[in-house]
């Protein structure tokens, strides 16, 4: 929900900064179309709304059981937003005319600012999605941070431009840069529960589907149980082969045991944890 509302929050920041000259409340009207458009397409593939929020920030849309979707299903969620906004500019620029009203600008505002390939944008979640196709959960996520730290370091470089070029003070660029670079280094924190919150949400749907896919990884058995939380596949039943230095098997560990050794042992090596069960 927090990561709802700073997204909401810096969407309007940066409408502010780059379009000031303009009615405000239209603005206002093309953010909620904005989530409008997430909850309509989330509904067309079975999905339940579970909240509309309307505060002072302006309006948010809480998917239930958005996690249900196929990886597919999903991008096209978080893709409807922009797209929408993109669908109006060109509606708004065909009907004006060929003129680029304010209105117009507004809607490619949003459509390409929600793009951008960092958290918790559209464009980081789809990002996100895409990577963990080819990476790991874990390190394609930390891309995605990275990524959002870059964009912060570069709102704040327009801010810096903007003073010494063009000789104006720029408050928005600041406060859009540090609720980048807050979001940035808040998912970096909540990593290790996204994963484990996966791992439970994988149970339902291989009920719901009857079948998974696996994937199985081999490891070196001194590293930490935590460490190989962070190799788990999130859309895949994982089996982890156990190597020592001479990569002779010590033995086979899957998630669902994984899971149990960190509620029973905490952080140990998988080496502790072997001995301890041949015990």
């Amino acid at each position: 929900m927090k990561r709802k509302r700073i997204m909401l929050l810096v969407e309007l920041l940066i409408l502010i900064c780059l379009c000031l000259q303009y009615n405000f409340f239209i603005a206002f009207i093309f953010v909620l179309l904005h989530e409008i458009s997430h909850g309509v397409m989330a509904v067309i593939f079975g999905m339940n709304i579970k909240k509309l929020l309307i505060h002072p920030l302006g309006f948010f849309i809480e998917i239930e059981d958005m996690d249900e979707l196929t990886e597919e299903k999903q991008i096209i969620v978080y893709l409807a937003g922009p797209l929408t906004n993109l669908l109006i500019a060109i509606i708004i620029y065909i009907c004006s005319g060929y003129y680029f009203s304010n209105m117009s600008v507004i809607n490619l505002v949003l459509c390409f600012f929600n793009l951008l390939p960092a958290y918790p944008l559209d464009g980081g979640k789809m990002f996100s999605i895409i990577l963990s196709k080819r990476l790991t959960y874990r390190l394609a996520s930390k891309v995605i941070i990275y990524l959002g730290i870059i964009i912060s370091i570069g709102f704040f470089g327009l801010f810096i431009y903007d003073i010494v070029k063009l000789h104006k003070l720029n408050i928005t660029l600041v406060l859009v840069s540090a609720l980048m670079l807050y979001s940035a280094l808040k998912e970096k924190k909540r990593i290790m529960y996204i994963l484990m919150g996966d791992l439970v949400r994988k149970k339902s749907r291989f009920v719901k589907n009857s079948y998974i896919e696996n994937s199985s990884i081999s490891v070196y058995y001194k590293l930490g149980l935590v460490n190989i939380l962070t190799l788990v596949d999130k859309n895949k039943f994982n089996c982890f082969y156990v190597l020592d230095e001479d990569m002779k098997m010590v033995g086979i560990i899957n998630e669902d045991e994984l899971m149990e050794a960190l509620k029973r042992y905490g952080n140990i090596t998988l080496e502790e944890y072997f001995s301890d069960i041949k015990e």
